[in-house]
């Protein structure tokens, strides 16, 4: 950190210790909310579970904010560490536009703030916290990723989990703004699937 500057870890030495996962349907609505190898967490669990999933579920899109410069690559560093194999994810002998990680390739993996920057042409400064706020959506709830080192050294897991479960519902709420911006929902729409988001979640809180 002395030498970086940064108070959050490069992802080549980031070992995932608690990854949510909201699975959402071709019509955008949100089916489950899940924290990957509970109540374990385990590391290798994590990433091995997170590339089983991927595959099993036939490759779906997968949607981040920012995860291309720091989810991904620490999940990727997972599976090289690891010796998990995804050869659909890294198939580099694909023609360039069809590989997973190509970074124009939306199907394989749409980074929100690479769709708001239009691809790092203008910096997004405030980042997912921002954006979720500039549509009355909760943003932070009082930890960033600095503090997880802390948090785990004091075996506070369950706060970092709410934290993660917090930013994929901040992101799933902004993928759906994403979804009127470019046309593929209105607003009604989208105010349906957050309405029935929040009744999900109030049920199964219960």
């Amino acid at each position: 950190l002395e030498q970086t500057g940064r108070d959050v870890l490069p992802p080549t030495f980031v070992l995932p210790i608690s990854v949510a996962v909201a699975k959402v349907t071709s019509r955008f609505e949100l089916t489950e909310l899940t924290v990957l190898d509970a109540p374990e967490y385990r590391p290798e669990q994590i990433v091995r579970r997170f590339w089983q999933g991927w595959t099993h579920y036939d490759r779906p899109t997968l949607v981040t904010f920012n995860g291309r410069s720091y989810d991904l690559p620490v999940m990727e560093f997972g599976a090289f560490r690891y010796g998990i194999s995804v050869p659909a994810w890294f198939n580099v002998e694909s023609r360039s536009f069809e590989q997973s990680r190509n970074r124009y390739n939306t199907d394989a993996h749409l980074d929100l703030q690479d769709l708001f920057s239009n691809f790092s042409a203008v910096r997004i400064s405030g980042g997912l916290n921002l954006m979720a706020n500039l549509i009355y959506k909760p943003g932070k709830s009082g930890i960033d990723g600095s503090q997880v080192q802390g948090l785990y050294d004091a075996g506070r897991v369950d706060e970092i989990n709410d934290y993660c479960r917090c930013d994929v519902l901040d992101t799933y709420f902004v993928f759906l703004r994403s979804r009127v911006l470019i046309g593929r929902l209105t607003l009604d729409d989208e105010q349906a699937l957050v309405e029935q988001t929040k009744e999900m979640l109030e049920a199964q809180a219960e």
